[in-house]
């Protein structure tokens, strides 16, 4: 009964009246907590009101986990993308030709000239 901790557990269980006054005495904000409860049991607007705003916060927590999942999909491929990226400049950079690079690498034909051109304009006197 002296931690706190064990009480809020008590407090959540199927608990006897007596008990429940016991832990009420013990602590008050378990007591604000069953009367708030109490509250809630008895007026049915309260409670759907009360469903909605945890269907919203239940709802909210999951489109956040959806965007996050979405953003690390995404970064992964990005993070693929630029990975191959590197390694077709590296094959073009051997001398490799760019059939060879595209066949290598996976990278469409578009995106290996595309590379060349960026590598071009960024280095113009090589």
């Amino acid at each position: 009964m002296k931690n706190p901790l064990h009480r809020w557990l008590m407090f959540l269980e199927d608990l006897s009246p007596d008990m429940l006054e016991v832990l009420k005495m013990e602590d008050p904000a378990i007591s604000r907590a069953e009367s708030v409860l109490e509250w809630l049991s008895c007026d049915q607007e309260t409670l759907r009101l009360y469903e909605l705003r945890e269907k919203s916060l239940h709802d909210e927590v999951t489109r956040f986990e959806g965007a996050l999942e979405k953003g690390r999909a995404e970064g992964e491929a990005k993070g693929k993308l630029e990975g191959r990226a590197e390694v077709a400049m590296n094959l073009l950079a051997e001398g490799l030709e760019i059939s060879l690079v595209v066949k290598a690498t996976g990278l469409p034909e578009t995106e290996v000239r595309r590379l060349i051109e960026k590598n071009v304009e960024s280095h113009p006197s090589e």
